[in-house]
């Protein structure tokens, strides 16, 4: 059904939420994917911004296939079912293989690799990781200087595979100073079976999936949890909101480690059948993406992508020359509220719906939105999404309940999700009433 006003949602609602699941946990909804869809592509990369370059593509059977083979590798390697593997690594299809892998093992944590050594060494000994998929040396990125200096710092690290992108020897057996095995990820996975899992695991929807580390908008950095429920419930009611399909072709600008990228071009599209593109591992900090990027959405036939205001405004400069745009459907929008004279710049001169979105990293990315098919409001985060209470609030000084607020008064968010099946707690965030 289409859903364009709050009463669609209230009657969306009438069916259970978990009927409406595309699989029971993350590993299920691709398997299930991969079964109806086994020779379509799951994800494109193109490693750069030339428009002649032909994208390496990976099929829903080749990506479930190496997913079990980096699941395996995990657990080969000594990491405990349910341990937590850490991902520290640009945008490249073997960073969404190996979140997907370990979520499968057990939970992933990525982190931005943008940070600081000793703030990668803190997330990951407050995730207690027991494996690191990390990017090796390479000229277009400088984290393997980082993060080997503090590798021997994270105890309980067992295993390091390591995306080897600048002709390193594949079969060379290396460690750390203090003697953890560095592999080669591709080396390692080889060896073991894309058919199957070799272990045994039962993952409920309740059971951890992710760690994802957030600052919001106070304090240091601190991990939000995401069950198997909180993920696959997200990536399968946003399908629904927006109407994502197997001919749904999302680009990838967004790094991966943020939850935004992670659904809107990781689970999302292959929740469906539909796939992602890559626009280079730097995505939308790559000026020449940014150049090139309307025939870029050209060449793939795209139907949408998730950005932020920066990246629109940006966009505002490029010329759209003769690209032909028909395949577009919408962009979404989020982070933070987009000016409304940039956004009316936007819509005149690219034509294209932007849809204003509001989500939190603890509250699974997405909690309100503009609907693709109703009305849409310029500097308003929409109507809120299937299953999920929401509203404004006056707190006191010491953060407690007085009263809801009235129209037009600023207040907090409250919000949850899955309160009494998972037993995810409210969250609070700043915002605005006009959603």
């Amino acid at each position: 059904m289409s859903i364009a006003t709050l009463a669609d949602i209230e009657a969306f609602e009438a069916v259970p939420a978990e009927t409406r699941w595309r699989g029971q946990n993350v590993y299920d909804l691709i398997a299930k994917s991969a079964s109806r869809f086994a020779g379509r592509p799951a994800i494109k990369y193109q490693e750069t911004a030339d428009l002649d370059e032909p994208p390496q593509v990976i099929t829903y059977g080749e990506l479930l296939g190496a997913i079990h083979q980096t699941a395996n590798a995990l657990h080969g390697g000594g990491v405990s079912t349910g341990g937590v593997t850490a991902i520290i690594m640009p945008t490249l299809p073997e960073t969404g293989i190996a979140m997907w892998g370990a979520q499968t093992l057990g939970i992933v944590t990525p982190i931005n690799p943008l940070l600081e050594s000793n703030a990668l060494r803190d997330i990951m000994l407050e995730a207690e990781v027991e494996a690191l998929v990390v990017d090796g040396p390479a000229a277009d990125s400088d984290i393997w200087a980082k993060v080997a200096p503090i590798l021997d710092e994270v105890p309980g690290l067992k295993l390091i595979l390591r995306v080897n992108r600048s002709g390193v020897d594949a079969e060379a057996r290396e460690q750390t100073p203090g003697g953890i095995p560095i592999l080669d990820f591709h080396a390692a996975i080889a060896e073991q079976s894309s058919n199957a899992l070799d272990f045994d695991r039962t993952i409920l929807p309740g059971d951890v999936a992710a760690y994802f580390h957030t600052g919001g908008t106070t304090g240091r950095p601190k991990l939000a949890r995401h069950s198997h429920a909180n993920q696959v419930h997200t990536a399968s009611f946003m399908a629904d909101f927006f109407g994502y399909g197997e001919d749904t072709v999302a680009i990838g600008g967004l790094p991966l480690f943020h939850v935004n990228s992670f659904f809107n071009a990781g689970l999302n599209p292959l929740a469906c059948g539909g796939h992602s593109v890559y626009l280079t591992s730097g995505g939308f900090r790559n000026r020449e993406v940014i150049g090139n990027f309307w025939h870029l959405l050209e060449k793939y036939r795209a139907t949408y992508f998730a950005t932020v205001p920066t990246v629109v405004s940006s966009l505002l400069d490029v010329p759209i020359g003769d690209a032909d745009l028909s395949a577009m459907d919408f962009i979404i929008c989020g982070a933070a509220p987009i000016s409304p004279q940039v956004f009316s710049q936007f819509q005149e001169k690219v034509g294209i719906t932007v849809l204003e979105a509001y989500g939190m990293t603890e509250g699974s990315l997405f909690s309100a939105g503009n609907p693709r098919h109703g009305e849409k409001r310029v500097g308003s985060i929409g109507i809120r999404v299937p299953y999920q209470a929401m509203k404004c609030v006056i707190l006191d000084d010491d953060g407690r309940y007085v009263r809801d607020c009235v129209v037009d008064e600023p207040g907090v968010i409250v919000f949850s999700q899955f309160q009494e099946k998972v037993g995810i707690t409210v969250l609070e965030a700043y915002g605005m009433t006009e959603g």
